[in-house]
């Protein structure tokens, strides 16, 4: 999982499996969550506060950078760590975390895409 929109996905997918009842119990706006999800627009401060108040075991430094954790949960006033299942986002290397932060954002992939696409002429 690359962007920030795959990683919700995933999350809001594993925990309540349909999105568009996810969005029905916590209020949230269906068409503009499904945007974030499919990287059409970037996650905004509400929404991330209306998620984090929906989701509030959701780690959001995974959500928002790909690093290690999932899910934190307190049990027993234990603190019980979830790991996403792919070893790929292990890594606690700050470059990497920055490095990955930038690839998610939505005008340098535009901009990727066309050094990509020209390039290939």
């Amino acid at each position: 999982m690359e962007t920030i929109g795959e990683r919700l996905r995933y999350y809001i997918e594993n925990q309540y499996g349909a999105i568009k009842e996810f969005c029905q119990k916590f209020e949230i706006h269906y068409p503009g969550l499904t945007s974030i999800m499919n990287n059409k627009r970037p996650l905004g401060m509400e929404v991330l506060h209306q998620i984090k108040k929906a989701l509030p075991n959701l780690d959001t430094e995974w959500l928002l950078y790909g690093t290690k954790r999932l899910e934190i949960t307190n049990i027993d006033n234990g603190l019980v760590v979830i790991n996403e299942p792919s070893e790929t986002y292990g890594n606690n290397d700050p470059g990497e975390i920055a490095l990955l932060k930038y690839l998610d954002r939505p005008s340098v992939q535009d901009k990727l895409k066309a050094i990509l696409r020209d390039g290939s002429k």
